[in-house]
């Protein structure tokens, strides 16, 4: 499982503050770059990121001399946005970093630049369908990105998230290549041993299989594989009794439908950090 890491807002401070006393000496990138990277991987390995949106800079540019600093703020944010369920104040900061990633691919990017591009189409898929609601947009970002981090040999949860997106995306469209996707994700996610996360997307997939009774072998395999001791949440513990109880009922073992429905009604659902 991966580390929910706690950035103290002293330190976040104090990051800002050496970007701000190197801000007149040649030392001045490199500090920037110390504090993105801290960011970087302050959002990355929180799965809900309010607490860290209220530490950060609310005039970043007035610090980060570079545009690739600010395309790399603005990834990092927009990102931090998404996590925190607020989709379309993303949009604009995802817009202006997969711009500018993007014209970077006509004059020989190093890996990280592709990455970031790769991450930039990433999260703008997510927006974009947020904003629009139009397949056509979002589809061949997430087949872009895919090819980027399958290419550079990345291991990321943006390429978990792609990969689930596509599942999605093609469950929707009736494609049974969804199957394969979901399956990808899942890999990336154990590769990752975010345990949580993966026992999430197993209940969604044996959910929906479930639900549609067309490969209810799929949702058999799947719930099999599913300890309750990964059940860290109530809404993941709510979300597999209530799996369970329709599972069991369309089996016809009304005993264990009944037996998982009342375990259901016993979880109290609250607001996870």
């Amino acid at each position: 499982m991966r580390l929910h890491i706690r950035f103290p807002k002293i330190l976040m401070a104090a990051l800002l503050s050496l970007i701000a006393a190197c801000a007149c000496s040649n030392n001045a990138d490199r500090a920037a770059d110390i504090y993105l990277a801290h960011l970087d991987s302050l959002v990355d390995n929180n799965r809900n990121c309010n607490s860290i949106l209220d530490t950060l800079n609310p005039d970043p540019y007035s610090v980060l001399k570079t545009k690739e600093q600010a395309a790399y703020y603005n990834l990092i944010y927009s990102a931090a946005l998404l996590k925190s369920n607020r989709k379309a104040d993303s949009y604009a900061a995802i817009l202006s970093s997969y711009q500018f990633y993007k014209e970077k691919q006509n004059h020989k990017p190093d890996s990280s630049c592709i990455s970031n591009y790769a991450k930039s189409c990433a999260i703008l898929a997510v927006t974009k369908y947020h904003k629009n609601n139009k397949d056509s947009l979002v589809y061949p970002l997430l087949k872009e990105a895919q090819a980027i981090f399958e290419r550079l040999g990345e291991h990321n949860h943006y390429l978990a998230q792609v990969y689930m997106n596509l599942g999605y995306f093609t469950n929707f469209a009736g494609n049974r290549t969804s199957i394969k996707y979901y399956n990808k994700a899942l890999e990336e996610l154990l590769l990752l041993k975010d345990t949580a996360y993966a026992t999430n997307l197993k209940i969604k997939i044996a959910t929906s299989n479930t639900i549609s009774d067309h490969n209810i072998d799929i949702a058999d395999s799947l719930i099999r594989t599913i300890k309750e001791n990964h059940l860290k949440t109530s809404a993941l513990r709510y979300n597999y009794y209530n799996l369970r109880a329709t599972h069991s009922a369309l089996k016809k073992d009304y005993e264990n439908a009944v037996r998982f429905a009342e375990l259901r009604d016993t979880v109290v659902l609250e607001k996870e950090a």
